[in-house]
């Protein structure tokens, strides 16, 4: 993925080389474990080891995106009338000033896909851990990456990104999910919401950003 197209407005799924990310992902968990990934005894290292290998060889880093104009997502006007939304409140509070007619907002949901098989057969209470770990390191970087290459493409297009936004943190409501849901419709590459707002797998991600036109 050196070299994207955005193409049209259809959402459109990719898959992410855990190659590409394995480099950051060893670092993250050394960072979260405290360990050194080549400087441990035999009998640490195995459990280490084998879980980050069938997390590399058996799962998956699969996800979709959709860039839509601005006005198809946010109200307009009060008459309530949306484009791929149709409830009757804005997607999001006013406080982004990059939504701005003209502009465009990019959605984006990412999932390591077989991690819960692995899960169920697993019997060691150590190898539970580091696996739970090696899921999170993964799927983090992995969305870093593609969130990187997604800036690449809106400025190759002429298109300004903001910060990603993420349901739940900071000012974004976790309703918000709902919204990304039916603008993603996710649910065939597995991934599902709860009515609390919660995904499942759990390692998953959504974000999005507005972009404003470099020439307005």
């Amino acid at each position: 993925m050196a070299y994207m197209s955005l193409g049209g407005s259809s959402p459109k799924n990719f898959r992410i080389r855990k190659d590409l990310v394995r480099t950051a992902a060893v670092r993250d968990f050394e960072y979260h474990t405290r360990l050194k990934l080549y400087d441990m005894p035999d009998k640490l290292a195995r459990p280490v080891l084998r879980t980050q290998q069938a997390v590399f060889d058996r799962t998956t880093l699969i996800g979709r995106y959709r860039l839509l104009t601005v006005s198809d997502v946010i109200l307009s006007d009060e008459t309530g009338e949306a484009g791929v939304i149709v409830e009757n409140d804005h997607f999001l509070t006013g406080s982004y000033p990059d939504a701005a007619p003209g502009g465009k907002v990019l959605f984006l949901i990412v999932t390591l896909q077989g991690l819960r098989e692995i899960a169920d057969e697993i019997s060691r209470m150590s190898d539970s851990y580091y696996l739970e770990v090696w899921g999170r390191v993964f799927i983090e970087q992995g969305i870093a990456y593609f969130r990187h290459e997604l800036r690449r493409a809106l400025k190759r297009s002429g298109y300004q990104p903001s910060a990603f936004l993420f349901p739940g943190m900071k000012t974004c409501r976790l309703s918000n999910q709902r919204k990304i849901f039916r603008i993603l419709e996710p649910e065939d590459l597995g991934v599902t919401l709860s009515p609390g707002c919660i995904m499942s797998p759990e390692k998953s991600f959504t974000c999005f950003t507005f972009a404003r036109n470099k020439d307005l």
